[in-house]
């Protein structure tokens, strides 16, 4: 097993960062991509992760995908 590329100390920063919510971070909508968790480690934690490497990082905290509700008329 790979060992984590984030320590819960920074998975704790990163979880502040995210429920500042994407439109926080200069994102059009609210919708978090692996690309945008991505753009804000790097920013944030000053790290370089892998698309995968951040789905793995976000699966191990137990964040997983969502998708919006859809409300009808």
């Amino acid at each position: 097993m790979c060992r984590p590329k984030t320590s819960p100390e920074q998975f704790k920063v990163l979880e502040g960062e995210l429920d500042r919510g994407a439109v926080g971070h200069g994102w059009p909508d609210q919708t978090w991509t692996m690309a945008g968790i991505q753009a804000v480690i790097g920013r944030r934690l000053k790290k370089s992760l892998s698309i995968a490497a951040v789905y793995q990082t976000m699966r191990r905290e137990a964040w997983s995908r969502q998708v919006p509700a859809r409300t009808c008329p």
